[in-house]
């Protein structure tokens, strides 16, 4: 009994010292250690450069799309360029001014087919006027109400296309202006001439404006909602056009007076000057400037 059990201490002993005598377990090599911290860091520069070149590839892909956003709203003859830039009661402006010429159609359609004979056929002027036909009443202040619209469009989007608050005041100057000079026309033929001159000066001035008028109101309509070309380049053209006519109507009248022998030609001049020429000058000057 005893030698069994000091038998079974000496086995643990030995076995405790054999344990104890045995060399600790082999640790991970170096060399292995070195090529796995060299894996990682390939893998993380990996992926740090694959999210640095998405960053770059979102980045240009979004500037590429605000260049093409503002390539695509600023291209020439867009319809939302027309748009913006046009207050909203313009268009209600037009739709009256539309309505206007309608009414002048169905209450006399003849006047208007009259009032381009004119043209041709000076004489047959004074014969409308003399019936009250043409004059001051409700067909003509529409023609006038449609000229100074036209002409006030044209001028907002030339001269003032940034700033849509001035076309009320420029529609009232247009308005005063245009009747400042009907009585303009008539004091100074009355004094340099005589009253027929000055009733025939006035009839050929308000006829040619009631006819541009009724000629620049659709052209002036399409060329503000038009899609094909700019708008600004448009009334530029518009403006020029109307500069042109305005000086044929003057050579025009100026032949007319002269058969009509009112006075020498460089007299005439000098007076078609000093009424027509020299304001439209200074109007000129003080928009451009």
């Amino acid at each position: 009994m005893r030698s069994g059990i000091l038998f079974i201490l000496l086995t643990l002993i030995t076995f405790t010292d054999a344990k104890a005598q045995l060399p600790p377990p082999p640790g991970p090599d170096s060399i292995a250690i070195k090529l796995q911290l060299r894996q990682l860091r390939k893998e993380d520069s990996l992926k740090a450069h694959t999210y640095i070149n998405r960053i770059l590839t979102a980045g240009k892909d979004s500037s590429e799309l605000i260049v093409n956003k503002e390539h695509v709203l600023r291209k020439d003859g867009r319809i939302r360029n027309s748009y913006k830039n046009i207050p909203s009661y313009v268009a209600y402006l037009f739709l009256f001014a539309f309505a206007l010429l309608a009414i002048i159609v169905i209450i006399d359609r003849e006047l208007l087919t009259q009032l381009f004979g004119c043209l041709l056929n000076p004489s047959q002027l004074i014969g409308l006027y003399n019936e009250g036909r043409f004059g001051f009443n409700f067909l003509n202040f529409a023609f006038d109400f449609i000229f100074v619209l036209s002409v006030s469009v044209i001028i907002q989007f030339v001269f003032f296309q940034y700033h849509p608050e001035y076309f009320v005041w420029i529609a009232i100057f247009t308005l005063a202006a245009y009747f400042m000079k009907v009585v303009f026309i008539q004091i100074c033929a009355y004094l340099f001439f005589d009253r027929r001159v000055a009733i025939s000066h006035s009839l050929f001035d308000l006829l040619f404006t009631r006819l541009l008028g009724l000629v620049l109101l659709p052209i002036v309509f399409c060329a503000l909602y038009q899609t094909l070309y700019g708008m600004v380049f448009l009334m530029v053209i518009l403006f020029v056009v109307t500069l042109c006519l305005y000086l044929i109507w003057l050579i025009m009248l100026l032949l007319k007076m002269k058969l009509d022998r009112v006075g020498g030609v460089f007299y005439l001049m000098l007076y078609l000057c000093a009424v027509e020429v020299f304001p439209l000058l200074i109007i000129l000057k003080n928009f451009l400037i």
